[in-house]
């Protein structure tokens, strides 16, 4: 009897261990969605001659399972097909017929009519009626770029998307007031008086630019530009505003050495100040407006005072693409002014 019992009690385990593996797999699963307005067709193999096994409708849902990673041009889209699943049936999608997520079409419908998805093209209508659109690329290799709406940060009107390539990231802040847009490494993070944003990344793999830090003021929908660098030997991990004055920097070495900074500004230097003495400020941004003109920040000159902190070395030339040693350039994405 007390063997019956415990044969039952590890199978339920068993049935129960089953259960949470398959939950996680579903919850791993890469679901995307089809943005073709006239629906997609799952075909026997990745070829438009090959068997069409059902039609799949505008906005549904589908696993992808596989990237064939073989790219082929269909009406002026370059890219591989998806081996993908839906209502139990497995087949081939084109890619150019897959965008989006479910999590980012929830957000564009809330939306309302502000934002739309279609195709490859994510579209964002600002206030003034300007209007700035940006499309995927899902052909496979280093052309590979996708643009993915994020979030909305309501008390400060900007949309956030994020931008992908081959094997590099970043984030794409647009302004809802008048489409003025600049990318920045990471999700912004404002201050108490939500005038000023700090962004900060570390990610060593990333080709592009692998450790980021940046301040910008942001008010009437006007991106500034106030402190930027490209740390060499440590990434910023996180950062929290103490004040609207001062933010606490969260620093990992490659070492392994974890450490505390802050970074402090001097109102009446306009300057930014890290780690007790280094003053860092940069030369003009170029952020991108929507008449197809850009738009420098007010010039301000570049600095370091003498007696940094031993601990943290700033490399004013930072690590980014440059025309002269001492111009800092901000590479911004593409866009399209409908």
């Amino acid at each position: 009897m007390l063997q019956r019992l415990l044969i039952k009690k590890r199978m339920w385990i068993l049935i129960l261990l089953l259960g949470s593996l398959t939950n996680i797999l579903a919850a791993q699963a890469d679901i995307a969605i089809i943005t073709a307005p006239s629906g997609a067709s799952l075909r026997s193999e990745p070829a438009t001659t090959s068997l069409k096994l059902a039609a799949i409708p505008y906005l549904s849902e589908v696993v992808v399972l596989e990237n064939t990673l073989d790219n082929q041009t269909i009406e002026g889209i370059t890219g591989p097909w998806y081996r993908i699943s839906h209502n139990k049936k497995e087949g081939y999608v084109f890619s150019g017929l897959i965008s989006s997520n479910p999590e980012e079409m929830r957000l564009i419908k809330s939306l309302s009519k502000n934002v739309e998805r279609t195709m490859l093209k994510l579209v964002i209508k600002a206030e003034n009626g300007k209007t700035i659109a940006f499309e995927n690329m899902p052909c496979y290799g280093e052309a590979n770029k996708s643009y993915l709406l994020k979030s909305y940060l309501e008390a400060s009107r900007l949309y956030v998307i994020e931008q992908s390539g081959w094997d590099w990231g970043n984030i794409i802040l647009v302004s809802a007031l008048n489409a003025t847009m600049v990318e920045v490494g990471g999700i912004p993070v404002f201050s108490p008086d939500n005038q000023k944003f700090i962004s900060v990344k570390h990610d060593p793999e990333d080709y592009g630019s692998g450790s980021r830090i940046q301040v910008y003021s942001f008010i009437d929908g006007i991106f500034n530009l106030e402190w930027s660098h490209e740390p060499k030997e440590w990434g910023p991990t996180s950062a929290k505003w103490l004040s609207d004055k001062t933010i606490e920097l969260s620093m990992s070495y490659f070492d392994g050495k974890e450490d505390l900074s802050n970074l402090e500004y001097d109102g009446t230097k306009k300057q930014w100040y890290i780690a007790g003495g280094a003053a860092l400020t940069t030369q003009p941004a170029i952020v991108v407006v929507p008449d197809n003109k850009q738009l420098p920040n007010p010039t301000i000159d570049l600095t370091q005072v003498k007696n940094a902190s031993a601990t943290t070395k700033l490399d004013p030339k930072g690590s980014v693409k440059k025309k002269d040693p001492n111009a800092l350039e901000i590479i911004v994405p593409l866009l399209i002014i409908l």
